[in-house]
């Protein structure tokens, strides 16, 4: 689906990701679309090689990495990721051991000391982001479009960081939050991936040219 929709030149196909760069690159690379890793911090169109719009330093993260893994060391089953500009803190191993009010302690702890080191936490589904200010995919959002300028854009996302991207989105363009869970600043919702599937393979049937076009 996303060859089909890549392959029509009146369209532009972009992936915005919190993974990291060599993930992307291992499962999209081949298709000619623009791959865009850890929140907008790298970008990397069809056949060329990432690039990024930002030249943010992330001193704080050699402190805050040992903080980090003896957090770890503390919840057995959690683990710590690192990225180019962001710390992650996975506890998704724990299920329901780890309570929801530990969780949030833990996140208003780090967020004292974010204010104090310089950056931003940002809680996901069983994780904990640590993050290089001023990237997020909505700041991404908006410096891409400036330079590739685009008459209408439709934007998909299921998690709490694709907010700041629908925030950054105004009409015309359309956003679509996957599943109802919560509150969202997505003007559409659809229930899950299948739905989004459903939704893509319609765009690619409405935007393939008439037969002898």
């Amino acid at each position: 689906t996303l060859q089909h929709l890549a392959d029509n030149p009146l369209q532009q196909v972009v992936i915005v990701s919190g993974r990291d760069r060599a993930s992307l690159e291992s499962w999209l690379a081949h298709l000619p679309l623009t791959l865009v890793a850890e929140h907008g911090a790298y970008y990397k169109t069809y056949h060329r090689e990432w690039r990024t719009f930002y030249h943010p330093e992330a001193k704080w993260k050699q402190e805050v990495r040992t903080a980090l893994d003896e957090l770890a060391l503390h919840y057995p089953g959690t683990h710590v990721e690192e990225k180019a500009l962001s710390l992650v803190w996975h506890f998704r191993a724990l299920g329901d051991k780890l309570p929801t009010f530990e969780i949030n302690k833990i996140t208003r702890m780090l967020e004292v000391e974010g204010s104090q080191r310089g950056f931003v936490v940002y809680p996901g589904e069983m994780a904990i982001e640590l993050r290089t200010p001023g990237i997020d995919k909505g700041t991404f959002a908006q410096t891409w479009l400036a330079k590739h300028p685009s008459d209408f854009v439709v934007a998909v996302g299921d998690g709490q960081t694709d907010e700041d991207m629908f925030a950054a989105l105004d009409a015309p363009h359309v956003t679509v939050k996957v599943g109802r869970n919560g509150m969202s600043k997505a003007g559409y919702f659809v229930q899950n991936t299948d739905d989004v599937l459903r939704f893509l393979n319609q765009l690619v049937d409405a935007m393939r040219p008439p037969l002898g076009v």
